[in-house]
């Protein structure tokens, strides 16, 4: 018998500039279970993601507003996913992970001292080695890398996006206006069609895909890092 059980919840958070919006992203990390009578519960095959929430923020949304905006967002999931659970079971608490591309540290830190519980993705120019820094907060990772997780995903059909979200659409059309291409190494990469279009949702759910192949990973089972 198969069960499917919400194992971690992951915001992403992608920073607009003045022409690109704040996309916040809430992806369910769900493992599949199943029960043998000899080896008891076990897992069941690569975890699925859910996209359960988007939110677009308005452009030149002030740094303190979002962060206030982003913060109310975070206690309102730990509210409701944490309403009917069973009162011996921890808390559920999402993990923010956000795209520091074109913020840096100062913007990071803020969110830091918000409370939540945050990491940092910089990106590293394409073929260099992740890394993450002195206080293991935030992780250096190339864009190819970030592009990878999220195309595995929809290659496989490991990443859902249910009819209901708000804004569907808007997902599958930004989505569908990027080439996903292999390079010579074999790796997957990212292009848009046009330079003019917008990236920000893709880049939300990139980050969050991301840390849930790979971040949770070395969180879980110790010190593991794409290319160390």
């Amino acid at each position: 018998m198969l069960t499917r059980e919400i194992k971690h919840l992951i915001i992403g958070l992608d920073i607009g500039q003045k022409t690109d919006r704040t996309v916040l992203t809430l992806l369910e990390r769900i493992q599949e279970d199943g029960h043998d009578p000899f080896m008891g519960k076990n897992k069941v095959g690569k975890p699925l993601y859910r996209l359960a929430y988007m939110d677009r923020f308005p452009l030149d949304v002030p740094t303190p507003q979002q962060v206030d905006k982003v913060k109310r967002t975070y206690e309102r999931i730990i509210e409701k996913y944490n309403k009917d659970k069973p009162a011996k079971k921890p808390d559920i608490k999402p993990t923010l992970i956000m795209d520091l591309g074109n913020v840096g540290r100062a913007h990071f830190d803020e969110y830091q001292q918000s409370g939540m519980n945050v990491y940092g993705i910089n990106y590293l120019g394409d073929g260099a080695t992740s890394d993450r820094s002195p206080d293991r907060q935030i992780y250096g990772v190339s864009k190819i890398d970030l592009a990878s997780s999220l195309a595995v995903l929809l290659e496989n059909s490991r990443l859902i996006i249910p009819d209901r979200i708000q804004d569907r659409k808007v997902i599958i059309q930004e989505l569908s206006k990027f080439t996903w291409k292999r390079t010579q190494a074999g790796n997957l990469t990212v292009e848009h069609e046009r330079s003019a279009d917008h990236d920000d949702i893709v880049c939300s759910l990139m980050v969050g895909t991301w840390y849930g192949e790979f971040g949770i990973r070395e969180i879980t089972s110790g010190p593991r890092i794409p290319g160390i």
